[in-house]
C-alpha cells in the first residue's frame, strides 16, 4: 500500500517507511479487537469481547508489562492469555464471590507494579511519575465500573474487568520477571 502511495504521489520515499509502520499498527490493533470482538462472541457475545478490548486496552498501555520479540508472537500470547481468561472466567460457574477475589488481588498487583517498563524502553523517573498516575487513573475507574457491575448484577462486565485485571497483571509479572532475566545476563 505504501509502495502504491508512494507511486501515485501521496507520499514522499521518506515518508514510507513511517507510513508503514503506521499502517502496520493500524492492522495490529483492527486484528487485535477483531479477534476479542470474536472470541467473546464464541463465549459469551460481541459485547463482552468489545468489552474486554475496551477495558484491556487503556490499562496495559499505561501500566506496561511483559512485550514479546515480534508482533506475531505478542499476537499469539495475548490470544492465550485472553483464551485461558474467557475459560475460565465464563465457561466456570463461579460465584461473585470468586470474582471479587480475583479482581481485588490482581487490582492490587496492578496498583503496586505499574507501570513495568520493558528491556527495549526503560522509563525514566518522570516517565515512571506520569504512567503510574495514568494506570492508577485507569485502574479505579475500571475499579469502580467493575463495583457497579456488582451492584447491578451484570456479570457480563464485572466478568470483563476481572479478565482485564487478570490479563494485565499476569503481563506485569512477566514484564518484572523478563526485565529482571535481561538485567541478570546485562551483570
Amino acid at each position: 500500500m505504501t509502495t502504491y502511495l508512494r507511486e501515485k504521489g501521496g507520499i514522499t520515499a521518506e515518508e514510507e517507511e513511517i507510513v508503514q509502520y503506521g499502517l502496520s499498527a493500524l492492522f495490529g490493533s483492527m486484528l487485535s479487537i477483531l479477534t476479542t470482538v470474536l472470541m467473546g462472541s464464541v463465549f459469551v457475545n460481541a459485547l463482552s469481547g468489545l468489552m474486554l478490548w475496551l477495558l484491556v486496552f487503556p490499562l496495559r498501555k499505561y501500566a506496561g508489562g511483559y512485550h514479546a520479540k515480534s508482533r506475531s508472537r505478542c499476537f499469539l500470547i495475548s490470544l492465550g492469555m485472553m483464551l485461558c481468561a474467557y475459560v475460565v472466567f465464563t465457561t466456570w460457574d463461579l460465584p461473585m464471590a470468586v470474582y471479587i477475589s480475583v479482581t481485588v488481588i490482581t487490582f492490587g498487583a496492578i496498583f503496586c507494579m505499574a507501570p513495568v517498563d520493558t528491556p527495549n524502553k526503560l522509563l525514566n523517573a518522570l516517565e515512571q511519575g506520569v504512567y503510574r498516575k495514568r494506570a492508577r487513573v485507569v485502574l479505579v475507574t475500571e475499579g469502580i465500573v467493575f463495583i457497579a457491575a456488582c451492584v447491578w448484577r451484570y456479570e457480563a462486565l464485572y466478568a470483563a474487568v476481572t479478565m482485564s485485571y487478570f490479563i494485565v497483571a499476569v503481563s506485569l509479572v512477566a514484564g518484572k520477571v523478563t526485565l529482571t532475566d535481561v538485567e541478570r545476563k546485562g551483570d
